[in-house]
């Protein structure tokens, strides 16, 4: 599910970068199915919490539940950024060669964050919690000077009021996946 999510993190970032609208429809594929799997298995999680007597399996168990749903938003994040491609085509808008730096910056930083966790590492997650803390809080102060910087660019008459909101958009889905993956990566050291 989790490398479902950032396939759809590489792909929105890409269709906004191509100004692609049909990257949508792969984006949407691979979201109908984080989905589907967030569903089934939060359906399995609650049968299993049920059943739990044991505390610590239980307080496991219901973190394996918030980390499902924070992967889902993170796959829901990715949806937005992707679909920002149809407003691009319909408003015949683009963005300047500094916003389209900014917005490779923001899909490389997506994934080193998301790269940290590591499920199948039982040794480290403190030491993931550590980086990915670092790395959520890179994205939350390049959400803040990349914000400063398009209004600089908007005032300037370097972009149009469309381009400015879409990026503005962009800004707000980039954080929240940093949100997202330091919540993962805070119930996973906590089991």
């Amino acid at each position: 599910m989790l490398g479902m999510a950032k396939d759809n993190i590489v792909t929105a970032f890409q269709a906004v970068l191509e100004r692609d609208p049909k990257r949508v429809g792969d984006a949407e594929n691979t979201e109908e199915y984080i989905d589907f799997l967030n569903k089934e298995i939060s359906h399995y999680i609650s049968k299993l919490i049920v059943n739990e007597t044991n505390e610590q399996s239980s307080a496991a168990v219901s973190a394996y539940f918030k980390i499902t749903g924070n992967i889902e938003r993170i796959g829901d994040h990715a949806m937005n950024i992707a679909e920002y491609t149809k407003n691009m085509k319909k408003w015949d808008i683009s963005f300047s060669d500094d916003a389209r730096t900014e917005i490779k910056k923001m899909k490389q930083v997506s994934m080193n964050i998301l790269n940290v966790i590591d499920f199948t590492d039982a040794t480290t997650p403190a030491a993931q919690l550590e980086t990915i803390s670092k790395y959520e809080f890179l994205m939350d102060d390049m959400e803040k000077k990349y914000r400063k910087r398009q209004i600089k660019r908007a005032k300037k008459g370097d972009c149009k009021a469309e381009s400015g909101i879409l990026f503005s958009e962009l800004l707000t889905d980039f954080e929240r996946i940093g949100d997202y993956a330091l919540n993962i990566g805070e119930l996973h050291a906590d089991m």
